[in-house]
C-alpha cells in the first residue's frame, strides 16, 4: 500500500491539508480479500525497566519482554495491518519513540502495514510535531485525508473500507478542526459508499459509570457515526478489556471496542478479520512463554509467564484494597482480575453467591464492585458484526 500512495500523498501533504480526500488512489485490497487487523494499545514501553516508576497495574519490569514477544508474533503471522491506538510509551521521550519506530520499521519490512496514533502518555517530552516526524512512515505518509492541524489522519484499508485514526489529545477532547474534518470525511464516506472505521486512544463511549471516561464529543458524534455506517470504534486508555455499545433511535448499534492494555494482565491484543461484509473481533494473549522458550531465556517468570503475571495482577489489588478481611480481599482480587480480563460476565453468578460479597458492598469499594457485577451486557472478548 505504501508504494501505491507515496508519490500522490506526499504532494498532497506538502500543500493544503483541507478536510477532503487528497488522493484518488484508495487501496490495492478489495472487498473480496480477507483483511486481518491486529490492534495493540497501551503498551507503555520503557527503555529502562529498572527506573523506579509507579506502574500501578502496569507490569513495567517485563514490558520489554512482552513487547518483544508480540513483535515476534506479528513478524511470524503477518497480519495485513497492525494498528496501535496510543500510549506507546509510559513516558513520551523522543528516544523511546525513535526506538519503537525502528522496531515498527522491522515489522513493515516483513510486509505488515503499521498505523499509529498517539495517547496521553506519549507526551509531554515529545511534542505533536515530533511525534509525527518520528512516526511519519506509519500512517501519515499514506494518509488520504488530514485535518488542517493535529495528528489525525485517514487511510484506505481496502477499496471499500476507510479508517480514521483520531487524535484525542491529552484529555480526550478533539480540536475544533478535527471535529470539522471528521464531519467532512463521515459525509464523504457515506457519499462514496465506503465503510468507515474509527480508531482512537480514549474510549468513544462510557464503559464504567464510576470512571465515565470517554471523548468529550461522544454525544455529538454517536448518531452521526450510525448514520455514516460506522460499525465500531477501536480504543484503549482504560486498560481493561471491554466492549460497550450505543443504540440509536432506530435500533442500530455502534460498538466501542476497548482492547486491554498490553502492559496489563492478561496482556491482550485484538484481532479483527473482515471477510466480505462480516467483521469478527477476538482477543489473544501475547505468548511470552513460547517466545522465552524458543529464545533460550532462563528467567522462570518468563518461562511461566501466564501463571506469574496472573498472580502478580491478583496481588496488585491489595494496593488499593485498604484493610479488608481476608475473604473480602480474595473476592476483590478475583473480581478485579475478571473485570480486566473482560470475563466478568462469565463469573457474575459465582461472584454474587460468594458469602464475602455482602461485606465488600459495605466498604468504600462498593460502587466499583457493583459496576463490575452489572457489566454483563456483552461478551467483551468477541464480537461479530454483519454489515448491510
Amino acid at each position: 500500500m505504501k508504494k501505491l500512495f507515496l508519490l500522490l500523498c506526499i504532494a498532497a501533504l506538502l500543500t493544503s491539508c483541507a478536510p477532503v480526500i487528497v488522493s484518488p488512489v484508495q487501496s490495492d485490497k478489495t472487498t473480496e480479500d480477507e483483511l486481518v487487523l491486529w490492534i495493540a494499545t497501551d503498551i507503555h514501553y520503557v527503555l529502562d525497566k529498572n527506573v523506579e516508576i509507579y506502574g500501578g497495574a502496569k507490569n513495567l519490569p517485563y514490558i520489554q519482554d512482552i513487547f518483544a514477544a508480540f513483535v515476534s508474533e506479528v513478524k511470524t503471522e503477518k497480519p495485513d495491518y497492525l494498528i496501535i491506538t496510543g500510549d506507546i510509551l509510559d513516558f513520551g521521550s523522543p528516544d523511546g519513540h525513535k526506538y519503537i519506530a525502528s522496531v515498527l520499521s522491522e515489522i513493515e519490512a516483513e510486509g505488515v502495514d503499521v498505523l499509529v496514533i498517539s495517547g496521553n502518555h506519549d507526551f509531554p517530552d515529545t511534542k505533536a510535531g515530533g511525534f509525527e516526524d518520528i512516526y511519519k512512515e506509519f500512517g501519515y505518509v499514506e494518509a488520504i485525508s488530514r485535518p488542517d492541524y493535529g495528528l489525525s489522519y485517514m487511510v484506505a484499508l481496502a477499496d471499500d473500507l476507510w479508517l480514521a485514526m483520531i487524535d484525542t489529545g491529552f484529555y480526550g477532547q478533539l480540536e475544533n478542526g478535527t471535529v470539522r474534518w471528521l464531519d467532512a470525511i463521515g459525509v464523504e464516506a457515506k457519499t462514496q459508499d465506503k465503510h468507515l472505521l474509527v480508531a482512537e486512544h480514549h474510549p468513544f463511549i462510557t464503559h464504567n459509570p464510576i470512571f465515565d471516561v470517554k471523548i468529550s464529543e461522544s454525544e455529538y458524534f454517536r448518531d452521526k457515526f450510525l448514520d455514516w455506517g460506522v460499525p465500531f470504534v477501536m480504543a484503549g486508555h482504560i486498560h481493561n478489556q471491554d466492549i460497550s455499545s450505543y443504540t440509536g433511535a432506530d435500533g442500530k448499534k455502534l460498538y466501542d471496542i476497548v482492547t486491554g492494555a498490553m502492559v496489563t494482565y492478561p496482556h491482550n491484543f485484538g484481532v479483527i478479520t473482515r471477510q466480505g461484509g462480516t467483521f469478527e473481533y477476538s482477543t489473544r494473549q501475547v505468548d511470552v512463554e513460547n517466545w522465552a522458550r524458543t529464545g533460550g531465556k532462563t528467567d522462570d517468570n518468563l518461562l511461566n509467564f501466564s501463571t506469574y503475571s496472573r498472580q502478580w495482577y491478583l496481588d496488585f489489588a491489595s494496593s488499593f484494597a485498604g484493610e479488608l478481611p481476608e475473604e473480602q480481599l480474595k473476592l476483590l482480587k478475583l473480581l478485579n482480575l475478571y473485570y480486566f480480563m473482560g470475563t466478568e460476565n462469565k463469573y457474575t453468578a459465582e461472584l454474587k453467591l460468594n458469602p464475602a460479597l455482602s461485606g465488600l458492598l459495605k466498604t468504600n469499594l462498593s460502587e466499583y464492585v457493583k459496576a463490575v457485577l452489572e457489566d454483563t451486557d456483552t461478551d467483551d472478548n468477541s464480537l461479530i458484526i454483519e454489515m448491510k
